[in-house]
């Protein structure tokens, strides 16, 4: 054993000395393996050496892990690393590239965990182990559950069950692998997780889906998983067992289910039964395998059946009939109206059976007045005749009987009566207006016509008016004094004339309110009101009555003197107070008059947003705040908000244009609230975005569109380009007053696609740890087209989208063709892009922004939104350590 302690390496069989080769145990201190010592922290004077496997990690399987060891701490240097798995997952082939460096690599090639440990040495003392755990995670296809579905039907097929732990969104991809033959069916929305597809034939479809991460292993594949699902589609037949029916006793009737069907053409079988019937009934089908059965109604009640074909592969779902047995119905006629010994003819001939049988009739009269003796023709007939003798009501019953059963009876009401006259309603005028009178509500029971007697029989005394037309229903006379005027009415049917109804109509001159002019005031104003333009007619005194109508919620505004003829109140909160105004003359009261007030806040204007440098001066501008009456304002500016510890400053908060500074970059919201003696305004807010520009010297390359003259070499093709300061989309600029935008003021142009183009930029050679990275700030609202969707426009283009591009010079003068590096569509906020260029380093290149707003003869897909706009790009060198 001692031979062999003298071979071992230091580090390959560190623990393996420590189990076998240390002896026996002893007090404090490192323990002595040799001149190796294991460091167990007794001894203050032993070297210390600490191993850090790092933090745990977790991303995608086949993306390359490096671990870091570089929080290992020791009091002595040079170190040793010795990294080793503790387990890896269930058919894991993977291996630690570099295991005695600070930090090796691994390439997980299964998904689960996997637990690397660390020991390290400084020649004389080994640490302890340290572990770190990684895990790994793959995306998992799941395309759902086989399925049996009818032919024709829309499927939604589901893969919402698919998973990934990992922070990567997952991509759908589904495909048709099977179809039957002469099928064409295909799969709507194929990149989402649960499309549609309708199968078009009976058979068998099977459905495959793909998911993925988003994530290239070391050949350059994604990393994905698949999974398929079957679906079976069959033509189920559908079962018609007729329409309702509505029969009579005893009656054989026939159900009809030929109207059944299957789109395979396939011969039907039928099977019917009795799913309802009366409790006493003993009907039977008489055959329910026939497509039309019958079965004899045997008594009044509900019969309901069920019908079920079958095409030789399938059953339909049920389909049921009700059938309806009732009595023979008996309809005597509508009520009516009679004169006193008129003659009507009685009708029963509405009476129905419904089988159609043929009916016999039975007139009886039920009742009549007291006195009356009434004469009914013939009892048995269908039309009988009956003669009123005296003025009320008159019931008769009518039966009927098929043949086998007799209907319930049925009554008509016979109304013998005088006709009626109505004068209408007493009424008041304005005296020397016309009155018009109106008897159209008079009435007579039979519908006879009438004629109209009019009489005036009283009017005031000093009044000279007559009737107009007194023998029409609509007469008229003119109200030519004050006072009362009672008039009478008599129609005649006739036959024999009506009562007499009256009407009184009251003339006066009535005074007119005048409430005032409308009034726009400050809010928390006194507010004077007028009624002083009232009048009335004879110039008599007036006594003036005010109401609150409305006023704005919560206000508490009360009228002073409700009396008074120029009464006030205080306007307390901004809105619209209504006040309304009666006048009285001591006879007759005003209709009311309406003065409308609305009280206004002073209004603050905090003037527009700005972006700036930071440690510049800023000019803020309240000027254009304003007050309903133009009184003299006060300004309070406040800082609402401001980034983490940041100091920004104002130079006098309550001038109308104060000076404010900021040092720190982020966002910052001014408040502006403004007085005008009497009330504050609401606050409004102006938000000032301090941000560093990159200029137009910075990094490789670096432009913020503020300069003419580096604007002056991008170049545009299909121009619809432009550089300035933006009034439609994001409104301002990222940082400053300008960018580049497909057009400042307004939407792009329909059916263009047009390229922004860079100068040529030089790109230098890549250093060690170094890489170049293109960054740039883009605000983008892209027209969207239409979706693959059923209806009117389905599939009618793809929508309207932007490309950032690069083209290398590959001879001197001659450029390549251009090369997508990311496409932007619908729309976003302003975002930062972050570009990898390192591939094209040591190259002449181009930067492009590429729109493309396809041209297309469908009016569903055209329009354009606001389109793209970008700030603020730099092309620099980045250190990757």
């Amino acid at each position: 054993m001692k031979h062999l302690c003298r071979n071992i390496t230091l580090f390959g069989f560190i623990l393996l000395l420590v189990t076998s080769c240390g002896g026996g145990g002893g007090g404090g201190g490192n323990a002595d393996i040799g001149d190796i010592n294991i460091n167990t922290g007794n001894d203050p004077d032993a070297v210390t050496v600490t191993a850090d496997a790092g933090a745990s990690q977790n991303g995608s399987i086949k993306r390359t892990v490096t671990l870091q060891g570089s929080g290992t701490t020791s009091s002595q240097d040079p170190l040793s690393y010795n990294w080793t798995f503790n387990s890896v997952p269930l058919g894991s082939n993977a291996t630690l590239a570099n295991a005695d460096t600070v930090n090796p690599t691994f390439y997980p090639d299964q998904a689960g965990n996997y637990i690397a440990q660390l020991i390290v040495s400084s020649g004389e003392t080994i640490s302890k182990p340290d572990t770190v755990l990684i895990q790994a995670f793959a995306p998992v296809a799941d395309a759902g559950p086989n399925r049996l579905v009818s032919t024709g039907e829309v499927i939604t097929v589901d893969g919402s069950k698919s998973n990934y732990s990992g922070s990567e969104t997952l991509v759908y991809k589904w495909e048709i692998l099977s179809q039957p033959e002469g099928s064409a069916s295909i799969i709507i929305d194929d990149e989402i997780a649960s499309p549609t597809f309708t199968p078009t034939k009976d058979g068998t479809y099977k459905l495959q889906l793909t998911v993925n991460n988003g994530v290239l292993d070391i050949n350059g594949d994604l990393v994905q998983d698949t999974d398929s699902v079957t679906i079976a589609a069959t033509t189920i037949p559908v079962a018609n067992a007729g329409p309702d029916a509505t029969v009579s006793t005893g009656s054989t009737i026939g159900l009809n289910g030929s109207g059944s069907s299957t789109s395979n053409g396939a011969r039907l079988t039928y099977l019917w039964s009795i799913i309802n019937k009366p409790a006493t009934s003993f009907s039977t089908l008489s055959d329910p395998t026939a497509a039309q059965p019958s079965f004899v109604a045997t008594v009044q009640g509900t019969y309901t059946f069920s019908l079920i074909v079958n095409n030789g592969t399938e059953n339909s779902a049920a389909d049921t009939v009700t059938i309806t047995v009732t009595p023979p119905l008996a309809v005597a006629g509508a009520d009516t109206g009679l004169s006193t010994l008129e003659t009507i003819t009685l009708d029963g001939s509405n009476s129905s059976d419904a089988s159609n049988a043929p009916l016999t009739y039975l007139w009886e009269i039920f009742s009549s007045p007291a006195a009356s003796n009434p004469v009914l023709s013939n009892a048995t007939r269908v039309n009988p005749t009956f003669t009123t003798d005296t003025e009320g009501e008159y019931t008769l019953n009518l039966t009927v009987n098929n043949g086998t059963e007799s209907s319930m009876p049925d009554s008509i009401t016979l109304s013998v009566s005088t006709p009626v006259a109505n004068a209408g309603s007493d009424l008041k005028v304005s005296t020397g207006t016309t009155v018009n009178l109106n008897a159209n509500a008079s009435d007579d029971a039979n519908n006879n016509p009438l004629t109209y007697r009019w009489t005036m029989t009283s009017q005031p005394a000093s009044s000279n008016t007559a009737l107009a037309n007194s023998d029409t229903q609509t007469p008229s006379f003119i109200a030519d004094r004050d006072g009362l005027y009672e008039l009478n009415l008599v129609v005649n049917n006739g036959f024999i004339n009506s009562a007499a109804d009256s009407i009184t109509i009251t003339s006066t001159t009535a005074p007119v309110a005048n409430a005032g002019a409308d009034q726009n005031v400050s809010a928390a104003q006194s507010v004077n009101l007028d009624g002083t333009n009232s009048s009335d007619s004879n110039d008599a005194s007036l006594i003036y009555v005010w109401r609150i109508i409305s006023v704005p919620s919560g206000s508490n505004a009360s009228l002073s003197q409700i009396t008074s003829s120029t009464p006030s109140f205080i306007a307390d909160l901004p809105g619209t107070y209504i006040m309304g105004l009666t006048v009285n003359n001591g006879i007759d009261s005003s209709s009311e008059d309406s003065v409308e007030i609305t009280a206004f806040l002073p209004v603050a204007d905090a003037g527009p947003d700005f972006n700036e440098v930071p440690g510049k001066a800023i000019n803020l501008d309240g000027r254009n705040s304003s007050d309903i009456n133009n009184r003299t304002l006060s300004y309070r500016w406040t800082i609402t908000a401001s980034p983490l510890g940041s100091s920004p400053s104002l130079s006098d908060s309550s001038l109308q244009n104060p000076v404010f500074n900021a040092t720190t970059e982020g966002a910052y919201e001014v408040s502006l609230i403004v007085n005008n003696g009497l009330a504050d305004s609401l606050a409004d807010i102006t938000i000032i975005n301090i941000r560093n520009s990159v200029g137009n010297n910075s990094g490789i390359y670096s432009t913020d569109f503020e300069n003419s003259s580096t604007n002056a070499q991008w170049a545009v093709s299909n121009g619809i380009w432009e550089i300035g300061a933006p009034t439609s989309g994001p409104g301002i600029a990222y940082v400053g007053t300008s960018l580049a935008a497909t057009v400042l003021d307004a939407y792009y142009v329909e059916n263009v696609t047009s390229r922004f183009e860079s100068p040529s930029i030089s790109l230098p050679a890549l250093t060690t740890n170094e890489s170049i990275s293109l960054r740039f700030w883009h605000w983008f609202d892209f027209y969207p087209g239409r979706p693959n969707s059923l209806g009117s426009c389905f599939k009618a283009s793809a929508q309207d989208y932007g490309q950032l591009q690069i083209a290398i010079e590959e001879t001197p003068g001659v450029w390549g063709e251009w090369v997508t590096l990311s496409t932007y569509t619908n729309s976003s906020g302003y975002t930062s892009v972050n570009s990898d260029l390192s591939t094209y380093a040591n190259q002449k290149i181009k930067i492009g922004f590429l729109i493309v707003n396809p041209v297309t003869p469908n009016s569903c897909t055209v329009g354009t939104k606001a389109g793209w706009y970008i700030d603020e790009l730099i092309i620099e060198s980045v250190s990757t350590l």
